[in-house]
């Protein structure tokens, strides 16, 4: 009686092993290049979903809430709590944006905080100091955090020659 032998052979285990290292080779390029996108994207999300929570938070506690912007320090704060530290790589900055985000055209702030003393204070009715924060990475490229007056906290990103 002839029994087969299972499993795979040398020759077939080093194609396998040659092809995930060379597919290897390509993808690593790419995900090293996309990570400063990456941090940038996160840290704008993260930034405006902070400062939403801020407002739902001052609106459900009846008492203004200060959201603070340490541009050396690279961190900001939301009330008393502590400091939100930027991923690495990214800083206050406008990058590449040549316009400001803000509906009216005001100019862009050189140290990307466009909000008085570089603090925003959200009010029990949930309305804001109107301002912008602009976020940078090492590509330059740009995401602006807004409040505005109304209490909407919009997310945008610069794509060459506006914001969107």
């Amino acid at each position: 009686m002839i029994t087969k032998q299972k499993g795979f052979s040398l020759t077939e285990l080093m194609v396998v092993v040659s092809i995930m290292g060379t597919l290897g080779l390509v993808a690593v390029p790419n995900v090293v290049t996309s990570l400063p996108t990456y941090r940038l994207r996160n840290s704008a999300a993260d930034m405006c979903s902070n400062i939403r929570k801020a407002r739902s938070t001052a609106v459900k506690q009846n008492r203004d809430i200060m959201v603070q912007f340490n541009i050396e320090g690279r961190t900001y704060t939301i009330g008393n709590d502590k400091p939100i530290a930027l991923a690495d790589g990214i800083t206050f900055g406008h990058g590449r944006a040549s316009i400001s985000a803000a509906e009216a055209g005001d100019p862009i702030p050189s140290d990307g905080i466009s909000f008085a003393d570089d603090r925003a204070t959200i009010n029990t009715q949930g309305l804001s100091t109107p301002g912008y924060v602009y976020l940078q990475n090492s590509k330059n490229e740009t995401f602006a955090i807004g409040a505005l007056a109304s209490g909407r906290i919009v997310l945008k990103q610069w794509a060459q020659s506006e914001w969107k």
